[in-house]
């Protein structure tokens, strides 16, 4: 049986970061839309790849489900959590806790923004 789950795409190393909870929060320039806090996540990480100007890339790769603790505006404090030295204002911080890393190797395809991946339950258990 499968299911569908708001996904998030991001760049190699950074979905094994979020999935062994070394990092707590990505930097986004852009905040909450279809997705409200409190929902599971599922962390997709795909190499940088010259398809980079392409919306749908076919190498994504399942990691990990999260709870998407809180969005709300970065702030300096939280470059450590985001595993980040940098700092710009007007970007968007997104908290993540409780992560689920998938059993096995799950590939899906990688996309901009918030978007649907399908996913047999089996695989994310």
């Amino acid at each position: 049986m499968s299911k569908m789950y708001k996904a998030l795409c991001v760049i190699d190393p950074v979905g094994e970061m979020i999935a062994s909870g070394k990092k707590t929060i990505e930097v986004c320039g852009w905040g909450p839309g279809e997705i409200s806090p409190g929902q599971d996540l599922l962390i997709v990480q795909r190499k940088v790849s010259p398809e980079e100007g392409s919306l749908r890339n076919p190498s994504g790769r399942a990691l990990a489900l999260v709870c998407l603790k809180e969005i709300r505006p970065f702030v300096y404090a939280d470059r450590a959590a985001a595993k980040t030295e940098r700092f710009e204002e007007g970007l968007w911080a997104w908290v993540f806790s409780n992560p689920r890393r998938l059993a096995g190797r799950v590939n899906v395809h990688a996309s901009h923004g918030i978007y649907e991946v399908d996913l047999d339950e089996t695989e994310s258990t």
